[in-house]
């Protein structure tokens, strides 16, 4: 079934007993004065804290979409920086996705004992904000928008991660046709995904995805995750089966693209104009730390 309204109910969070702060991160006045303009701002992280909820401040008005992710150093020390196309918003180091928005979705809430670790005792010092401006700005009109990050300083037992299923490809015109991306889990972890969010521009009708295990037989057992119409509110819906996820076992993501009204060819890329095809699968850990892996890239199959 496709998911509903995805009120944040089922992620309850009692924040009242742990005592929790904000971060605010927001662009400090940025102008941008180009279409498809990518600005970045980074903060330093000073103590270990756990992100427990995500307050976006932004409108469908003038922000395409917006990422946090975590860097062990930004790109830049400047206030901020042009990161578009291919630049990585963490330079050198490698970028951790932590939370994305688009299309006016509502806050984020993690379910209860789950959190994300950022500070000197993990590997993000920095929380880099990432926002892509669909249009360029008028004269003297400058923007703020970015989020609140609730945190605690008290011990979480479940650290959270984002898995990003991605594809690359080419959609031809005047077809119903879809991109694929298939990847599976290398790693000695098992994970516990929650939350799911989809994401496209506008030739996007359907985005699903699933986690799929062997079993002794040898035979693949699939089990659907969630999917969604990415044409309304893209915030983080509660995955329809919550099955663990561990070595071997492979995550997909599909998207189906309706391009009958187009008499050009339409590449995945960055633009606005551009499309994409993105499966973010929020998860956590009861034992050790998040997956190394963030992203899981495939060309069209």
């Amino acid at each position: 079934m496709l998911c509903p309204i995805c009120v944040l109910s089922f992620l309850v969070h009692f924040t009242y007993s742990l005592n929790v702060k904000n971060i605010s991160l927001t662009m400090p006045n940025v102008h941008p004065d180009t279409e498809d303009s990518t600005f970045c701002t980074s903060q330093k992280l000073n103590s270990t804290i756990y992100l427990v909820a995500f307050e976006p401040k932004a409108s469908l008005q003038f922000v395409h979409h917006l990422l946090v992710f975590g860097c062990s150093k930004p790109g830049s020390v400047d206030p901020y920086w042009n990161c578009g196309e291919t630049k990585n918003p963490c330079g050198e180091s490698i970028p951790k996705i932590i939370y994305s928005w688009a299309l006016n979705a509502t806050p984020f809430h993690l379910p209860k004992n789950v959190a994300f670790k950022v500070g000197p005792k993990s590997q993000i010092n920095y929380l880099v904000l990432q926002i892509h401006y669909t249009h360029n700005f008028h004269k003297n009109q400058t923007d703020i928008s970015g989020l609140n990050l609730m945190y605690t300083k008290k011990y979480q037992n479940k650290l959270a991660g984002i898995l990003a299923l991605a594809s690359e490809g080419l959609i031809p015109p005047r077809t119903i046709t879809t991109l694929e991306t298939l990847c599976q889990i290398k790693e000695n972890k098992t994970i516990f995904p929650f939350a799911f969010r989809v994401h496209t521009h506008e030739l996007g009708k359907l985005v699903s995805g699933y986690s799929t295990h062997k079993d002794g037989n040898g035979v693949d057992h699939w089990f659907l995750l969630g999917k969604k119409n990415p044409q309304e509110a893209q915030l983080f819906c509660p995955v329809v089966n919550r099955k663990p996820v561990t070595f071997g076992d492979k995550l997909m993501a599909r998207c189906t693209m309706d391009s009958r009204h187009k008499g050009t060819y339409t590449i995945v890329g960055p633009g606005h104009d551009d499309e994409m095809c993105n499966f973010y699968i929020a998860y956590y850990v009861e034992k050790g730390t998040p997956l190394r892996m963030s992203y899981c890239i495939s060309t069209r199959v």
